[in-house]
């Protein structure tokens, strides 16, 4: 879950949309005024939510798969100034 300005609660659901809550607070209350859906995710398969939001809540970064089955590893290249020189 992200927190935007405004009230606004940025949340995936089980099946990978990403859902805009406006929240309203009043002392100790908290009150739902809306639910939306925003758009399809198609998270890989993890158990943290891979997107980030704005403060302004009206920009997001999204990690995304097109292929559910592609490969859940990553490969990290340490010392990649050194490999640029090589070529």
């Amino acid at each position: 879950m992200h927190w935007a300005a405004g009230g606004k609660l940025f949340f995936p659901t089980m099946g990978d949309r990403l859902m805009e809550a406006d929240l309203a607070t009043s002392g100790k209350s908290l009150r739902v005024k809306s639910i939306e859906p925003l758009f399809q995710l198609n998270l890989p398969v993890t158990t943290d939510p891979l997107f980030d939001v704005t403060p302004d809540g009206k920009q997001f970064i999204v990690v995304t798969t097109t292929d559910p089955a592609a490969s859940h590893s990553i490969s990290l290249m340490l010392d990649w100034p050194a490999m640029l020189k090589q070529h």
